[in-house]
Order: C-alpha cells, then structure tokens, then sequence
C-alpha cells in the first residue's frame, strides 16, 4: 500500500536527509507498508527500486518488510540499503538507477 494523502494522490514520506536525496536524484519517492514497512520506494520508467534506511546496518524486521514488498511486487528492483557508513554511494546509486 503507497501512502495516500486527503486528494487521494499519493505521498512521500519525509524522513530527513534520505528523503531529500532521493526525490533530488529520482522525483518520484514514496513509503510502503503492509504488514511491514520500506522506507522508500522509489518508481521510476515504471519500476521499483526499494530504499531501507538502517543506519546500523539491516535488521530482521528489514528483512521480513522486504520479503513482503517483493510478494507484491516481484519485478522490483535490489533493495539499496542506506547506512551511515555507505550513505552518500548508496544514495547516489539511485541517482545512477
């Protein structure tokens, strides 16, 4: 489920610097959540790419959301993880997406 607003539209989820860097990089960035959550997806030419933010790098509950999210949508793409070490790559490979 993307995130919609009041109009219906759907809506990204702030979240800080990962937020600003994706939509300056890609336009289109928005939250999933099911019975878990991915931070970020960002869509782009009609595909998925998943962005999980994990600063310590990723946890089980990642993981399990992940698991969800590509049930869903099996085409996506392999999931960027944003950590605290690699963040300015990591992010900078979606711009590259």
């Amino acid at each position: 489920m993307i995130r919609r607003g009041p109009t219906g539209r759907a809506r990204p989820r702030p979240n800080g610097a990962t937020h600003l860097a994706l939509r300056r990089r890609s336009g289109r960035v928005f939250c999933w959540r099911e019975r878990g959550e991915v931070d970020f997806v960002v869509h782009h030419d009609g595909h998925f790419l998943p962005v999980q933010v994990c600063w310590d790098g990723p946890a089980e509950r990642h993981h399990r959301a992940l698991e969800d999210f590509y049930e869903r949508f099996p085409q996506a793409e392999e999931v960027v993880f944003a950590t605290a070490e690699g963040f300015e790559e990591e992010v900078a490979r979606v711009g590259r997406w």
